[in-house]
């Protein structure tokens, strides 16, 4: 539904990187050249011109573009210019220094975008701004807004299409049941709002709308003067039908032009490559005119049109990898536009055009990266990757803390599976070549033998681990083959469904991984179990556990809490004091042992040990050895580095 033309035959980067040089020369710069070539690329192929135009040049594109262009056009120009992740973040940073208006901002972005798309705008926010997006929301809002915004912001909604119906019909009356008391900003409203699937959420407002006589959307309508009310209703649309949402800010927009030409250009720069063609539609049912005629009734609206085009990849590439001269140049949006220049650009960006699915984008992406013409520097050096991350353990970049012991030079990982299949075959298990193998491999070169054992057996290792090992021998076995994000979404999950010392689990995880590990453990769990993690944590605890802080010191709440500043300032500290206390009794709680043994080895299990010695007077390898057996003992005493790989 995108509305972007792009030729079906377009010419090398290099030579679009050529065309805009010429551009720029001469007395006057050439603005229709710059329109025919970047208005009518997609996001793909702009990025491939800016990185030819660097190398060709040894020039900024964008500084390029910021140099020679001026007012509106300039600022829309730059803005197409970027990634859709750098365009959000640039969206949401100037949202967070504006007044509470531009909480509309926040909340589109949170809830418009697919949970890949918000963690690249976090990820472009990271790198250009040095803080974290949720951080600015929760800093620059308050109250309800903040208590609804940073949940939405952080949210990474499970993607598939299932839906428990059971659960629509149950969340459905609490929707209303709190709508109806007027608690519109009740943390179970907010959770079912702010961690459900899209999928899952429209199952309920249609069972709420059936049920109850009204669409939740007119429920909320009551209080009008409510600006978190309106708000609250905005996020819910913009999850049910973002066409409406985007219609009546486009309606809006346009209705008042001359004072509010942003919003106009913020959804055309926004959703020209994404939806504008069911917008479109949605606005002419609404409006009985097109949207093409109501924008061009208005002089400043070409412009407009150009952004539509331009803008959706602008602010993208603008936030992260572009100087902070520029980025200031596209200032906060100006009160009246006057976009002559832009007539062309804005035609071209709204009319109907070639839609732009990833595998066209893909497929171009490929007919500018083969040609031995092209200038650019090929970085994609695809041969013998299996060889380069299997026997060179050195670039996986092991962290110096961990404790596990990998030969400098080790077997293919074929020949890995083979000797693991032969462990398995005859009366009994050879447990000593299976951790002779697993305990003494990387996170990568695990996953290549379970590769190469899939290939060559077509079955799964982690199936036939399970059934050949017995006990905590087996736990720690499959635990540590699995990778680190199937381990983490793994030990969630067992964490939701147990008591509530599991809310222990859950934080660590949260407070111990980087941002990158714990998106992909939010993967793996979304792949896993078909649903978000969040949700299920959000479903599965209660309380306090969702709230501030209280103030009874022995309450299992402060505990959690103070853990997780633990965690967060000296995270050996406290899995000593775990690996301490899962010591101290074990014969009834060696999960605690073999969970941190696993997922602390790769990380900074050295470091955990010298605290350990500090801290008791004893090393950790005589304390496992004192209290373990068998081969259980032995996998764990590899996996802290006891002894020669």
């Amino acid at each position: 539904m995108a509305s972007v033309k792009v030729p079906a035959s377009v010419p090398e980067p290099y030579e679009d990187a050529e065309q805009l040089k010429k551009a720029f020369k001469g007395w006057g710069t050439n603005e229709a050249l710059i329109i025919e070539i970047l208005a009518h690329r997609n996001a793909a192929q702009r990025k491939l011109i800016r990185d030819c135009y660097a190398a060709a040049y040894s020039e900024d594109l964008l500084k390029d573009l910021d140099a020679e262009l001026s007012s509106d056009f300039q600022r829309v120009v730059l803005l197409w210019t970027l990634s859709p992740a750098e365009r959000d973040a640039y969206l949401a940073n100037e949202a967070t220094k504006r007044l509470t208006a531009s909480n509309w901002v926040i909340m589109e972005i949170a809830c418009t975008r697919s949970s890949d798309e918000l963690f690249k705008a976090r990820q472009a926010y990271h790198a250009k701004y040095k803080r974290s997006l949720e951080e600015d929301v929760a800093y620059h809002t308050t109250g309800d807004f903040r208590k609804l915004l940073v949940p939405l912001i952080t949210a990474f909604r499970y993607k598939g299409e299932e839906v428990n119906m059971t659960l629509a019909r149950k969340e459905a009356n609490i929707l209303h049941e709190k709508i109806s008391d007027k608690a519109y900003n009740d943390e179970e409203l907010i959770r079912i709002i702010s961690t459900r699937s899209k999928a899952q959420l429209n199952a309920t407002f249609n069972h709420y709308n059936d049920h109850h006589g009204h669409e939740i959307i007119k429920d909320l309508e009551t209080d009008s003067d409510d600006e978190y009310l309106k708000l609250l209703g905005a996020a819910i649309e913009c999850l049910k039908t973002p066409e409406k949402y985007f219609e009546k800010v486009l309606r809006l927009a346009i209705r008042k032009l001359g004072t509010n030409e942003w919003d106009l250009t913020r959804v055309v720069a926004t959703r020209a490559e994404v939806d504008m063609e069911r917008i479109k539609e949605e606005y002419h049912r609404r409006n009985s005119v097109t949207l093409d005629r109501a924008i061009a009734g208005d002089t400043s609206a070409y412009a407009l049109q150009m952004w539509a085009s331009n803008t959706t990849h602008i602010m993208s590439a603008f936030c992260v990898q572009h100087s902070n001269d520029s980025l200031t140049k596209l200032g906060n949006p100006p009160l009246r536009h006057n976009f002559r220049k832009g007539n062309k650009v804005a035609h071209a960006l709204a009319s109907e055009g070639t839609k732009m699915i990833a595998t066209n984008q893909l497929e171009r992406q490929e007919c500018y990266t083969k040609g031995k013409k092209c200038k650019c520097k090929n970085t994609d050096n695809r041969s013998s990757i299996q060889e380069h991350t299997y026997n060179s353990p050195q670039n996986n970049k092991k962290k110096k803390m961990a404790s596990v012991k990998v030969p400098a030079s080790v077997p293919e990982p074929y020949e890995d599976a083979e000797q693991l299949k032969k462990a398995f075959k005859g009366w009994g298990t050879n447990e000593e070549l299976i951790i002779q193998i697993l305990a003494h491999r990387n996170t990568a070169q695990r996953k290549l033998i379970r590769d190469s054992y899939s290939a060559a057996y077509s079955e799964d290792l982690l199936k036939d681990l399970d059934a050949e090992l017995t006990s905590d021998f087996q736990r720690v076995v499959l635990l540590w083959t699995l990778s680190p994000a199937e381990r983490d979404a793994y030990l969630a999950n067992e964490a939701t469904k147990r008591l509530t010392a599991s809310n222990w689990v859950i934080m660590e995880i949260a407070c111990t991984r980087c941002s990158d590990e714990l998106f992909k453990a939010r993967q793996a769990y979304h792949a896993k179990y078909k649903r978000s993690l969040e949700e299920d944590v959000a479903y599965h605890t209660t309380g306090d556990f969702r709230k501030d802080l209280e103030t009874d010191s022995d309450d299992e709440y402060l505990k959690v809490l103070g853990a997780a500043i633990e965690c967060l300032k000296t995270p050996e500290k406290y899995f000593e004091k775990v690996l301490r206390l899962g010591i101290k009794k074990l014969g009834t709680d060696e999960w605690d042992l073999t969970r941190v043994v696993a997922t602390r080895a790769e990380v900074d299990m050295e470091r955990i040990k010298e605290e350990y010695h500090r801290r008791n007077s004893v090393t950790l390898d005589r304390a496992i050895a004192g209290d373990t057996s068998g081969d259980y003992e032995r996998m764990l005493l590899a996996l802290i580095g006891h002894g020669d790989a």
